[in-house]
């Protein structure tokens, strides 16, 4: 019975991935009303629960009855600032997260699902229970994400799909032509303001085995270029390395759209893969 539960669990958080990586910082950090959880809230109380139901699913484990106590939601989600961090970045830690809490569902035997647990003044239930009631609490949060997305997204008309006439296609090249480029998949661990530049950032990546620095004009295209932090895009790493602003460039980052004079997006990988995965 938990098994199923764990893999309903495991491609609810794949599908919500690519949902929730498609949202911006700005609209992500937008409360209706100061008393309303945003996105980033709504995801950072889902972060919490998360960790207390962790403890919960392994302390049953080991027990012939639970008692846990609860938490004060709205203290938590006040008290860890989750407004003040970059989106991408709770948006890893909760499908990590999530994913492990899986596997450990798929590993509670069949006796332990029937051990009796109180969670504070509330009545008892089987941990079977207990875990159905964590992936529907999921799915609850994940449907007010959504609403919350279009409400706020209609105050950031920027983050909507605007028209354009596509540009005519380029002239033919030949996949040996195609073959020389070496385009990589890097995890963005840092960004860092290029003080003697309007428009550059300086942005550190990952690509499994070594970081490199990379300078891309991210600066009149985000507000918040550092919401980037922790996310995956796409890059050529075998340009010749080019000095702007004084730094030494190793690479260069996908945008889409800025050719085209609409606002650029970058081109990420659908799911989370290893850093310095290929193209191709």
């Amino acid at each position: 019975m938990l098994e199923s539960v764990a893999t309903e669990l495991s491609q609810m958080v794949d599908r919500a991935a690519i949902e929730l990586r498609t949202i911006d910082d700005a609209v992500a950090g937008t409360k209706p009303k100061p008393e309303v959880w945003s996105v980033k809230e709504i995801l950072g109380h889902l972060i919490d629960s998360a960790a207390n139901n962790h403890q919960r699913f392994v302390r049953a484990k080991l027990a012939t009855e639970l008692s846990f106590p609860g938490y004060e939601q709205n203290a938590w989600v006040l008290l860890q600032d989750y407004q003040g961090r970059p989106w991408f970045q709770l948006v890893d830690l909760w499908v990590l997260y999530n994913h492990h809490l899986a596997h450990v569902i798929r590993r509670i035997p069949d006796a332990a699902a029937n051990v009796p647990c109180r969670i504070g003044a509330n009545a008892a239930v089987t941990l079977g229970a207990l875990v159905e009631d964590y992936v529907a609490h999921v799915r609850h949060h994940l449907d007010q994400i959504q609403q919350r997305r279009a409400a706020a997204s209609s105050s950031h008309p920027q983050s909507g799909i605007v028209a354009m006439t596509p540009a005519p296609v380029k002239s033919v090249v030949s996949v040996d032509d195609l073959e020389k480029l070496d385009i990589r998949v890097g995890t963005i661990r840092d960004v860092l303001d290029v003080a003697s530049s309007k428009r550059l950032v300086q942005l550190v990546v990952s690509f499994g085995d070594h970081n490199r620095t990379i300078l891309a004009g991210l600066k009149e295209e985000r507000s918040h270029p550092r919401s980037l932090v922790g996310g995956q895009a796409l890059f050529i790493v075998n340009l010749a390395p080019r000095k702007m602003a004084g730094i030494e460039s190793e690479g260069m980052l996908f945008d889409i759209g800025y050719a085209d004079g609409i606002s650029p997006v970058l081109a990420q990988p659908e799911i989370r893969v290893p850093d310095g995965s290929r193209v191709g």
